[in-house]
């Protein structure tokens, strides 16, 4: 029952996307993909986001599964593939939404400190980066 509601989720949006290849319509389509554990199918959507350069919602939802099923260093491999069609401050904010969902939702202290770390690397005066590693480091 739930497989089947899946799979008319990702047809409903797959049309949308046809129609109107928003990262809004990409980023439900990517939702579903990955609570339906197709990661492959989620990169996918956040690659076309990236070309589109508007939003890259679809990707950091891709990115937060990505690390649940794989770990740090396949989204690090992830979004060096994606760094040419996003500019650095995205991809640094990216780091950022992550190493927050990374400690907030699983209490991973180390690998949200090295997306903030890896944020710098991208983007070396980001502030919010600094602030968030700084922070990490106070506790």
């Amino acid at each position: 029952m739930l497989q089947s509601k899946f799979t008319e989720a990702i047809a409903s949006y797959n049309q949308a996307v046809a129609k109107e290849p928003t990262d809004s319509y990409y980023s439900k389509l990517s939702q579903v993909l990955t609570k339906q554990g197709n990661l492959d199918q989620a990169q996918q959507a956040c690659q076309k986001v990236a070309k589109l350069g508007e939003s890259y919602d679809t990707c950091s939802i891709t990115s937060l599964a990505l690390y649940q099923q794989k770990g740090f260093p396949a989204v690090k491999a992830f979004y060096t593939q994606l760094a040419a069609d996003i500019p650095p401050r995205k991809i640094a904010e990216l780091y950022i939404k992550l190493g927050n969902e990374i400690f907030y939702n699983d209490g991973a202290k180390q690998d949200a400190m090295a997306a903030f770390r890896q944020a710098l690397q991208v983007d070396p005066k980001n502030a919010d980066a600094q602030s968030a590693l700084k922070s990490l480091l106070a506790n």
